[in-house]
């Protein structure tokens, strides 16, 4: 399952719990130090 978190994602925090490997992370683990959601795409 490929996923993309875009300019209309919300941080409902949602997709954390619905992903089933783990793959998304909030603001505060996001590798990049950006303060959006982030998708480890070789999880996936």
């Amino acid at each position: 399952m490929a996923v993309t978190i875009t300019d209309t994602c919300i941080n409902c925090g949602a997709c954390i719990d619905e992903c089933p490997v783990e793959a998304i992370v909030d603001d505060e683990d996001n590798p990049t130090g950006e303060e959006i959601y982030y998708v480890y795409p070789d999880k996936c």
